[in-house]
């Protein structure tokens, strides 16, 4: 498999902020902690037991794509005293002597996001935050930005977005919907992963529908055939392929 280089860059003055890492290196604390089986412990399936959901790669793949963006600086969240629609207003706070100073955060209007499911659900502004990373991928490569899927934070989720990072080679900027109760306070600490990246080739598909061929049905039951044979993540031992970034 080839290796593609995604180029992550910032200023000097932001030498000892959080890095970004590959999201492979990141696994959420809830993933690592859960156990691969339940009830009886034993592999296989049963009324009394069987494998867990830590034995599906599709779930482990998910949380391995691409990167994960920490925050990279602290940012206190207060109510702020103002009501927008009736809904309380969230105030944020952040050292002013960080570099950026007040263009830090920036605001959307609402009347710029009107009909956006996600921000008509949470009544308030869409807020994005301006990173000091730089991005750059190779020819004919974009960047998909999103949520860190299966890990969402319960206080914001970030608003997915594509950019062409080869032609346009931009500063990640991440703009967000918060989502915490109204009266909440506290921190969102530096390091808490906040947003997943996944470069991705840009390529024409075609899509084509038909039905399923004897050929075809016989080829998925075998399948799943040796697939059942093994206790033990038969998919994975047989079928899966690894992606992951370095």
């Amino acid at each position: 498999m080839d290796t593609v280089k995604v180029q992550f860059k910032r200023a000097a003055n932001w030498k000892y902020i959080e890095p970004i890492v590959p999201a492979s290196e990141a696994l959420p604390d809830w993933y690592k902690n859960s156990k691969s089986t339940w009830g009886n412990g034993k592999p296989y399936e049963s009324e009394e037991g069987g494998k867990s959901f830590k034995g599906c790669p599709a779930i482990l793949d998910t949380l391995q794509q691409g990167y994960i963006i920490p925050l990279w600086a602290d940012i206190y969240v207060e109510p702020s005293g103002e009501f927008i629609n009736g809904v309380s207003v969230p105030r944020f706070l952040w050292n002013p002597a960080m570099p950026g100073g007040n263009s830090f955060m920036v605001t959307f209007p609402l009347g710029g996001t009107e009909g956006m499911p996600m921000v008509e659900k949470s009544n308030l502004p869409v807020y994005k935050v301006n990173s000091p990373w730089f991005l750059k991928t190779p020819k004919g490569y974009s960047t998909l930005q999103l949520p860190p899927l299966n890990n969402r934070d319960s206080r914001f989720e970030v608003v997915s977005g594509i950019v062409c990072t080869d032609e346009f080679p931009t500063y990640i900027n991440i703009p967000f919907v918060w989502t915490a109760p109204p009266d909440y306070e506290g921190v969102l600490l530096k390091g808490t992963p906040f947003a997943q990246i996944i470069p991705f080739k840009r390529e024409v598909f075609q899509q084509e529908l038909g039905f399923i061929t004897p050929e075809e049905e016989a080829e998925e039951e075998a399948q799943n055939n040796i697939s059942s044979s093994s206790l033990k993540s038969g998919y994975k031992r047989f079928f899966h392929k690894t992606s992951r970034s370095k």
